[in-house]
């Protein structure tokens, strides 16, 4: 049998990692069976099917698959993303990100929660925006958007955004976050060192400065 194996965190999408982490991390399914069923979903097939690899491919793509979820860390932001012909942008400055959304992504960010929230989180960081002006643009008010305007684009996110956006965004704003913040509880994922170095500008621009940390 022939698989398809992702080879790039472009190649999977926020749906497949979402439902992967959620099976690595449900403890009613013993270790085999999160094999299988990871292997299927990456791969676009059934576990029955995958039921017949031989088990040594099956441990080899399961390896590369968890390799590349938990994998360098140094991924580049995204700023901009477009789907459905619809475009989207990452807050310009998280620093004037609105209490509400903050305290949203913290609670959904909770290490049980996190995994299935990832889509969620992902709608928060990126938004549609009002208006734009050169580099500089407003997004839309989180807060004061409707419940159906906002799960609507984390419908759209979790079909069509990669993991390559997933990772350089959320590990950009947690690195900002504790920074600016000076996090040190646990309510974010735990985060490994990086030699990256990417600091917020106003301007929506990356600039080197000091070592700082990213996650997926």
């Amino acid at each position: 049998m022939r698989l398809r194996v992702p080879t790039e965190l472009k190649d999977i999408t926020l749906e497949q990692a979402q439902k992967v982490l959620l099976i690595d991390r449900n403890p009613d399914i013993d270790e085999f069976a999160k094999k299988v069923h990871s292997v299927a979903i990456m791969t676009g097939r059934t576990a029955e099917e995958i039921a017949e690899v031989a088990y040594i491919d099956l441990e080899m793509i399961n390896t590369r698959i968890f390799a590349m979820i938990n994998g360098d860390m140094s991924t580049p932001l995204r700023r901009h993303v477009n789907y459905l012909n619809r475009e989207y942008a990452f807050i310009e400055d998280v620093r004037d990100m609105e209490t509400g959304a903050f305290v949203d992504i913290d609670e959904m960010s909770k290490e049980d929660k996190y995994a299935g929230n990832l889509h969620k989180i992902m709608a928060v960081l990126y938004r549609p925006i009002d208006a734009k002006a050169g580099k500089k643009y407003k997004l839309k008010s989180y807060v004061k958007e409707s419940t159906s305007e906002r799960e609507e684009r984390q419908a759209i996110f979790l079909k069509h955004m990669t993991l390559d956006v997933v990772r350089g965004a959320t590990g950009f704003f947690l690195r900002v976050m504790q920074r600016c913040l000076n996090i040190s509880d646990n309510s974010f994922p735990q985060l490994p060192q990086l030699t990256v170095t990417e600091v917020l500008a106003g301007d929506g621009i990356l600039s080197s400065t000091q070592s700082q940390e990213g996650s997926l």
